[in-house]
């Protein structure tokens, strides 16, 4: 496919070619080089555009698995699945460490998404995401696991505090055709492997509001 500046020397190199070679350039044939250039402009400019968008949404894919790979969930900014593994991970190892201790898994559902447009959709799992930043502790790790899944790690907490939290989140007030469901697992009651932590809890979904 011929590039803009291709098309313009093809013009530039035909009219001197005519006159080398004592041709007359006719009107009608200068207007045909020209329809020929313009033809072959467009092409090339289509052309940029086509790729300029392909590439565009070839970045943003990058983008989001470069985020998911740097443990970031691309739409809330909360923890990816896999970095929420890793939180639940160094926290058993922590408390390994001291000797004593525990923590509780919050496993949470904002149910009710496919009755929303996509918009209303993402909308609520923004506003959820921010819910969990006010109510949890900055050192409590707070992840979007995928699609409406949620899940908090509350560092020191048991069964009772981890039921306060969810207590919190159920009085705020939730977007229409949106409820929550709630899940609670504890280390080192409930399993000593991140797998299993998550699965107690997931196990437990309730919906409560």
């Amino acid at each position: 496919m011929p590039t803009p500046d291709a098309a313009r020397w093809f013009l530039v190199v035909g009219l001197v070619a005519m006159l080398a070679a004592a041709v007359t350039p006719t009107p009608s044939l200068v207007f045909g080089m020209i329809a020929v250039a313009a033809t072959a402009s467009i092409s090339a400019f289509a052309l940029i555009e086509r790729r300029s968008r392909e590439l565009s949404a070839s970045l943003d894919e990058t983008i989001r698995r470069l985020l998911q790979a740097g443990g970031t969930d691309e739409l809330t900014g909360l923890a990816s699945r896999a970095a929420f593994g890793r939180a639940i991970a160094g926290e058993i190892a922590r408390v390994k460490r001291g000797g004593q201790g525990r923590f509780a898994i919050l496993r949470i559902d904002v149910v009710g998404l496919s009755k929303l447009d996509a918009a209303e959709a993402e909308a609520a799992l923004l506003w959820f995401a921010g819910v969990l930043s006010r109510q949890t502790r900055g050192i409590d790790a707070r992840a979007r696991l995928g699609g409406d899944e949620f899940g908090i790690v509350l560092v020191g907490a048991d069964s009772g505090t981890a039921t306060r939290v969810v207590d919190r989140i159920r009085t705020m007030p939730v977007p229409a055709n949106v409820r929550l469901a709630f899940g609670i697992s504890t280390y080192p009651d409930d399993g000593a492997e991140p797998e299993v932590l998550v699965r107690r809890a997931e196990e437990e979904l309730a919906v409560l509001a």
